[in-house]
């Protein structure tokens, strides 16, 4: 008796074993099987063995985690049933994965997979980003491919409640007309629900963005133009459509002047709009910003925190 005693409880044991190892997922009804197993068999061998089994029991849920985070999260509620009260299960940390990962730095320009988006608590899923490479003490950032467009303005409207929804504009052109106050309660909402730090841009950042290296601009962008029969620039354009540089970005220069952070937090609106002649029309040119106009818009920069 004493022999059976042992084999039942080494091979309800190896069941928790291969559940704890995290070889091939996790099952927690199995695991929860085997425990009750343990448990009734060798109550005293058990007590001894437990903390042992938490710590792998843990340790699965965090490596499932880090590419999981969802799943690993439901793990972690049944896992606490199985072990009510234990703290290093109630301490387990589920850091949810960065669709911005930085395997992304320097892609946005090479199709969907290329660009990230974050879930919106609530909402549907935030602004098309892409990701910015690092240099130098400049940190890698996401920063939006897209101006902000009146749709996704509208979204934060009817989320918020704190403005009106602009219902006689096309959704899909960059949103303008809104004051710096505006623009900064939206990189709040937004930043509440996805659970990121969102924000406007520095000058060094977004011009070292819309350069990405390269020293010509598309000769098509949508600034001002009249020669030789080519007129250009007559008003703003949908916020996809556009040439892209070689990071992703599109519509940096032209089409709608964006906000950013100059030395010392002042606002300025950069990259030129287009009632930008196209010779003026460039990553450089920075121009005072005070108060909300029809040819101001902002993309937005997401922070990505590297671990």
């Amino acid at each position: 008796m004493e022999q059976e005693k042992r084999d039942i409880y080494n091979q309800a044991m190896k069941n928790v074993d291969e559940q704890t190892s995290c070889r091939s997922g996790l099952n927690t009804r199995d695991l929860k099987i085997a425990l009750n197993k343990l448990r009734e068999v060798d109550p005293a061998r058990y007590r001894k063995a437990e903390s042992g089994i938490v710590a792998d029991l843990s340790a699965c849920i965090a490596k499932i985690g880090r590419s999981f985070p969802e799943r690993a999260t439901e793990y972690k509620k049944q896992a606490i049933k199985l072990f009510p009260g234990n703290s290093a299960i109630a301490n387990v940390a589920i850091v949810p994965k960065d669709p911005c990962d930085l395997s992304l730095a320097g892609l946005g320009a090479r199709g969907k997979r290329a660009i990230c988006r974050d879930r919106l608590a609530g909402e549907e899923k935030g602004p098309s980003l892409v990701v910015i490479p690092a240099k130098g003490s400049m940190k890698a950032f996401a920063l939006g491919k897209y101006e902000v467009s009146v749709d996704e303005w509208n979204q934060f409207c009817a989320s918020d409640g704190n403005c009106p929804v602009k219902k006689n504009t096309s959704g899909d052109l960059p949103i303008t007309s809104v004051s710096s106050s505006e623009v900064k309660s939206y990189l709040a909402w937004i930043s509440d629900k996805a659970k990121r730090k969102y924000r406007l841009p520095t000058r060094a950042e977004w011009e070292y963005a819309a350069r990405a290296g390269q020293a010509k601009l598309d000769s098509n962008r949508n600034c001002k133009l009249n020669s030789r029969g080519i007129q250009k620039g007559d008003s703003l354009i949908k916020t996809e459509v556009g040439a892209q540089n070689r990071w992703g970005l599109v519509n940096h220069v032209g089409n709608a002047r964006e906000l950013v952070a100059d030395r010392g937090g002042a606002l300025v609106a950069i990259g030129g709009s287009f009632q930008t002649p196209m010779e003026d029309c460039t990553a450089n040119l920075a121009e005072s910003f005070s108060q909300a106009d029809d040819i101001t818009g902002f993309r937005v920069l997401r922070e990505i925190v590297e671990r």
